[in-house]
């Protein structure tokens, strides 16, 4: 799982040329003598549609797809493995919806 670490908050959609950084489940850690922004991290290109954002962050959780079949699978031996899916592929969704915003944003703009 790719995390980024920040001193300063970080907007969940940061353009860097054709980049954009998305970055969800903000934590603060103590690392050395402060605090930093801990983020779980994807990157994906400005020109993406909602699909490949949705697919980046499920990938963060289950980087292959044998990874992610797998705990589709499980539904019936290890519920809780199949709930956290469940949870990952809602987040995905929600960051989605936040990516059709950001991209209106910039159109508008």
């Amino acid at each position: 799982m790719a995390k980024a670490y920040s001193t300063e908050k970080q907007d969940m959609f940061s353009r860097t040329g054709d980049a954009v950084h998305i970055h969800w489940n903000e934590s603060k850690e103590s690392m050395g003598d402060g605090e930093v922004y801990s983020y779980d991290h994807a990157k994906v290109s400005i020109h993406s549609n909602r699909g490949h954002v949705i697919s980046a962050v499920i990938k963060h959780y289950y980087p292959t797809y044998d990874a992610e079949l797998a705990a589709i699978n499980k539904k019936d031996i290890d519920p809780d493995s199949y709930t956290e899916y469940q949870d990952a592929r809602q987040l995905a969704y929600l960051v989605g919806d936040g990516w059709e915003a950001f991209i209106q944003s910039i159109k508008q703009a």
